[in-house]
């Protein structure tokens, strides 16, 4: 893959779920663009269906709406539920569905935010979509699907 940025790709997709992974090296999301692009001119059949992040950051409060602050990077993400995912059911020939763990996420992680001392970090995962603008500037949202509470930077 020539994609601007990109330190790692992996040589599969997944068999489960259709998916494959990218790394940039710089921690930024990719363009979406772009990669929709690449992946078309390598000429293996494969398309872009979405693009699903493990981002680690703290989160804030932003007029009563979530938002993660990426760690690497300084970008802030508008944290929101869960509408969809990134998998495919490949016997189902459709997307995969959404557990109910998976839908519930979002309202868990604002609870435990609430609940926990500020300042701590987390990884959210789930997909990316953007809210407005078209370019890497972009202000984009993470739809929470799963995360984990990290520790908190004083003890890190």
């Amino acid at each position: 893959m020539r994609l601007e940025g990109v330190s790692k790709v992996s040589m599969r997709a997944c068999a489960k779920t259709w998916t494959g992974q990218l790394q940039m090296a710089d921690g930024r999301l990719p363009n979406f663009k772009a990669l929709k692009k690449e992946l078309v001119a390598v000429g293996m059949g494969c398309t872009l269906r979405g693009v699903e992040a493990s981002l680690v950051g703290e989160l804030f409060t932003r007029d009563s709406v979530p938002h993660l602050r990426v760690e690497a990077t300084g970008e802030v993400m508008r944290l929101a539920p869960l509408t969809y995912k990134v998998q495919w059911d490949v016997a189902g020939k459709r997307e995969a569905p959404i557990t109910e763990d998976e839908r519930g996420a979002h309202a868990r992680l604002q609870a435990s935010w609430r609940n926990s001392a500020k300042g701590n970090s987390v990884e959210v995962v789930g997909p990316v979509g953007a809210l407005r603008g078209t370019g890497d500037g972009a202000y984009r949202v993470l739809q929470v699907r799963q995360f984990r509470e990290l520790r908190s930077k004083a003890t890190k």
